[in-house]
């Protein structure tokens, strides 16, 4: 479901690194003239649309029935431990935001999540115990 989830998200992003390419390449064709206002405009756009890739990966576990989109490939969804609903935006923002701080820790950062599900009891991963969620099979 991750890497169904990672490649929806490269897709989206596609748009902002063709603008970012070409705002690269304005940069580059008008070094000697110092004009870059072109350039800027396209690095505007671009993190414009990259904010559309960013905003699915911290919100896709609260979409609909708590399924990201590679979740409901996959059969899969998160819900809250509390009370067994559906995952909400903000603790699918949360669940986002940890892992992406255990991941930027060197060298291991990004074993400490896989390490977690495999040896946890519940098989919850530390974003999982941050947001107070749990990914279940929903068939």
């Amino acid at each position: 479901a991750s890497l169904l989830d990672g490649l929806i998200c490269g897709v989206l992003a596609i748009p902002a690194i063709i603008l970012y390419v070409i705002g690269l390449s304005n940069v580059t064709y008008n070094y000697y003239d110092d004009d870059y206002s072109k350039a800027g405009v396209f690095f505007i756009f671009a993190f414009i649309l990259y904010l559309i890739p960013l905003t699915y990966t911290f919100i896709k576990d609260g979409l609909g029935n708590g399924q990201s989109w590679g979740k409901k490939a996959m059969g899969l969804r998160t819900i809250k431990v509390k009370d067994y609903s559906k995952c909400t935006k903000g603790a699918s923002a949360l669940r986002a935001l940890v892992s992406t701080l255990v991941s930027m820790i060197p060298l291991v950062g990004w074993i400490i999540e896989p390490i977690m599900v495999l040896t946890a009891s519940d098989g919850r991963r530390l974003a999982d115990k941050a947001a107070g969620t749990m990914v279940v099979n929903s068939k």
